[in-house]
């Protein structure tokens, strides 16, 4: 292998020509990599409760959304939907969700959050 840098050279014009062409695929490859973490981003989330549409998001998560408890965390695709049967008895049962509301707190809007595709 030293006897071919002998011959060529470690850093002539043919490896910089080289280093040059490959340069804006190597920048592109990196950037393309990091945009992944602001475009592909899942802010918290939780379901949009059709039955309280009055009150604010947090008073929403906080009445109709269940808390797991192993992570102690509000679920993020399930509710608690209440029917009424009968005027004075009341069922409830866990519903899956069809739209959501994302904590802008970290990402403001990201790919995810425009396609409502965060719990299939």
């Amino acid at each position: 292998m030293e006897e071919i840098y002998v011959y060529i050279g470690n850093s002539g014009a043919y490896q910089m020509l080289i280093f040059c062409a490959l340069l804006p695929f190597g920048l592109y490859s990196g950037l393309d990599i990091a945009s992944q973490n602001v475009l592909y981003g899942v802010p918290d989330h939780w379901c949009r409760v059709p039955y309280l549409s009055n009150y604010t998001p947090e008073e929403q998560r906080e009445m109709a959304i269940p808390v797991d408890e192993t992570t102690g965390k509000h679920e993020s695709c399930v509710f608690y939907e209440v029917t009424n049967s009968s005027g004075i008895n009341y069922s409830v049962s866990v519903a899956k969700c069809s739209s959501w509301f994302y904590d802008d707190g970290v990402f403001s809007s990201s790919a995810v959050t425009e396609v409502y595709k965060v719990s299939v």
